[in-house]
């Protein structure tokens, strides 16, 4: 806990996003050059789902003034998971970006074997003790087994849930603590024509997010047990959270067409553009929407809340938030390492580092990265203070799980228990077994 508060102090700042994105599509014509005609041009590429290509514009003039001779061609897609199946077919065709990012520990495992290992260049860098200048947990979250494979992206707490205040004071409404509460305002909101609680459960990693947040609620860290093998994964209380889950889409708490939309761009719309739903699942990285250019309007005449998501278990706590850091790598097969290198160390640790924490409102992961300034309306930077509140005031979890396998499994559990395909038994019978096997 210590590790976080320092670091929130340090850049008086919160925690923004890895699994989000402006409104971007896939684009493969940016990029910064230098003359033609010079004989030392390298040119090396780029691909993610993040930044925006606004931001990753201002990265590249940045970056091109301190490397004239290093050009980056970049490839930014709509979202992580339409992301992911690219980069994976890519790389399995042998192909490949020069550089490229993962969101959490679990696509770090997945991507793990094309990533060129970063202790050399740190050490060359930075001295032996490189360590010291990043937050721990982040280093932590970009290595295995002790070897770092990923310089820290900004980074933000998830199993939080966002709120249209507007709409829900339009209703008489205010936002749901427990399952009570979000029951009614849910079924409130559906009676007026408007949407519910969103997710956008076509990606896993969105429904992995909330249901951990909802395993937190009921077994509070005995999830991270049994992913260890030290209980089974058939405790009750984890029978428990998968019933809470099947009951949140039986009693229409969740959207009906939950699982034929993505996080983004569907339910990113739905709620901060379009205006049309009251709640949303989501981490404290969509404080971007106050630098999205796209949804301005709509924000500006807006009222935003953010708050954890609600206690499910009735106890009178809330659940705590998840946390966990992705990074920025380097292909092994890369012809141009070097200046890969000087890529990912200038949008982790440097000026482009400073850009991407005044897009996502987030601090970096190096220390002594130079803290940004903000230019935000006022219920942006309300928001912003009540982020550093929630994580204050409780532990911070891990996010994520570790092996792909179970992660595989998890999502499919939760789907077939959404459409009422197994009981909640029978899901925690089958991530017992993946764990096992």
């Amino acid at each position: 806990m210590k590790r976080f508060r320092i670091l929130a102090m340090a850049m008086g700042v919160v925690m923004a996003l890895t699994a989000c994105g402006g409104k971007q599509g896939k684009d493969e014509s940016d990029s910064q050059s230098k003359k033609s005609g010079d004989k030392d041009q390298i040119t090396i590429t780029y691909e993610s789902w993040t930044p925006t290509k606004e931001y990753m514009d201002r990265i590249l003039t940045a970056f091109h003034k301190e490397h004239p001779e290093i050009n980056v061609e970049v490839t930014l897609h709509a979202n992580a998971s339409e992301y992911m199946t690219a980069v994976q077919t890519a790389f399995a065709s042998g192909e490949g970006p020069d550089v490229f990012m993962f969101a959490d520990p679990t696509a770090l495992n997945q991507l793990k074997s094309q990533i060129e290992p970063l202790d050399q260049y740190c050490t060359d860098e930075w001295g032996e003790s490189w360590a010291d200048d990043f937050v721990a947990s982040a280093i932590g979250d970009n290595s295995i087994d002790g070897v770092p494979y990923g310089l820290p992206m900004p980074t933000a707490p998830a199993g939080t849930m966002w709120y249209n205040k507007t709409l829900l004071d339009s209703l008489d409404l205010e936002a749901p603590t427990n399952y009570e509460e979000l029951k009614k305002v849910s079924d409130t909101l559906r009676e007026a024509g408007k949407q519910p609680l969103l997710i956008g459960a076509k990606d896993s990693w969105v429904v992995i997010d909330t249901f951990q947040t909802i395993l937190n609620d009921f077994a509070g860290d005995k999830q991270y047990k049994a992913y260890n093998k030290e209980i089974p994964f058939t405790d009750s209380e984890f029978v428990d959270a998968f019933e809470m889950w099947q009951k949140l889409f039986k009693e229409k708490i969740f959207q009906d067409s939950a699982f034929s939309m993505t996080e983004y761009m569907d339910t990113y719309n739905q709620f901060n553009d379009e205006g049309i739903a009251g709640m949303w699942v989501n981490g404290a990285w969509n404080m971007d929407m106050y630098t999205n250019p796209e949804i301005e309007d709509s924000v500006a005449k807006n009222e935003w809340g953010i708050s954890y998501f609600p206690d499910l278990n009735g106890d009178g706590k809330q659940p705590n938030l998840l946390l966990t850091s992705g990074g920025f790598a380097i292909n092994k097969n890369s012809e141009e390492k070097e200046a890969a290198w000087e890529l990912i160390k200038f949008m982790a640790c440097d000026e482009g580092a400073v850009i991407e924490c005044q897009r996502t409102m987030a601090p970096s992961g190096y220390l002594n990265t130079p803290q940004p300034s903000y230019d935000l309306p006022e219920n942006g930077l309300k928001n912003l203070d009540t982020v550093n509140k929630l994580m204050a005031d409780q532990p911070l979890q891990f996010r994520g799980i570790n092996d792909p396998n179970v992660s595989e499994k998890m999502y499919e559990v939760l789907t077939k228990l959404a459409y009422e395909k197994i009981t909640p038994e029978d899901a925690a019978e089958e991530i017992d077994a993946v764990i096992n096997e």
